[in-house]
């Protein structure tokens, strides 16, 4: 009984065709690698907004409670002193255009930095008009805030930079005073304001920026053109232009 030899095609790729292969793949992945690199930035940048909204919740919820705090029969201070405060400015709304960092080291209401939980107040910045009775009866200097807005957060809501994991009002995110030196830092948020032109209205306009990938210096601006490599997508805090490309905080007299 004859048996059959069967023939099989034992021929593999060639060299050409598996090159072929290796080149569009690797296309493919010049093309989905820089998109899901650009996704990833995009995503930590929208909680970097929902950073900005949460802090100003927590800034509006600290400057209603300061006032209700404050001696009714001899305060000036009004919520726009309170607010300008928060941006730096230790005479009010009337001392001008100011910003600081969220988490600078410096005196500021926003951060606890090396004060206690319970507060002695000496990283805090005074607000103008907020009085206090001396104990002969006279109205003293303007006072300190009891506490700062970290104050007011639960530890378990801590509101964290997602491009470092640090928490928004620690040393890692203020660039000026970043361990290590001072360097931009992305996704560090600022506050800052300036007051629109008379004419149209003569608003405070209150708003935050911050830091992107491409941001290269860290200073606060004093023009518009250091805000564009300050601050993320034209954002900044030195123009009414600059702070209405940031997120919104207050716009009030």
């Amino acid at each position: 009984m004859k048996t059959r030899n069967r023939c099989f095609n034992s021929r593999g790729f060639t060299l050409i065709e598996l090159l072929l292969v290796v080149g569009i793949i690797g296309v493919l992945l010049a093309i989905i690698i820089p998109k899901a690199i650009r996704a990833n930035i995009n995503a930590k940048y929208g909680i970097v907004e929902k950073n900005c909204a949460e802090l100003k919740s927590y800034a509006v919820q600290w400057a209603e409670k300061s006032i209700r705090a404050q001696d009714e029969q001899n305060s000036t201070a009004s919520l726009a002193d309170y607010y300008a405060s928060l941006a730096g400015q230790p005479n009010g709304i009337a001392g001008g255009a100011s910003q600081t960092w969220i988490a600078t080291g410096n005196a500021n209401n926003w951060n606890m930095g090396s004060v206690t939980p319970n507060p002695s107040a000496t990283n805090f910045i005074n607000i103008s008009g907020r009085a206090q009775m001396t104990a002969g009866g006279l109205v003293g200097p303007p006072t300190l805030p009891e506490d700062s807005v970290e104050h007011i957060i639960p530890p378990e809501k801590a509101i964290k930079n997602p491009f470092n994991g640090a928490n928004v009002f620690r040393s890692p995110n203020d660039p000026p005073n970043k361990p290590g030196g001072a360097a931009p830092v992305t996704g560090a948020i600022a506050l800052g304001f300036v007051q629109e032109p008379v004419a149209v209205g003569g608003y405070y306009y209150f708003a935050f920026a911050y830091q992107g990938t491409d941001s290269t210096t860290y200073t606060l601006p004093t023009s518009q053109a250091t805000d564009v490599t300050t601050f993320h997508a034209g954002s900044g805090l030195a123009t009414i232009p600059a702070l209405k490309n940031g997120e919104l905080f207050a716009r009030i007299r």
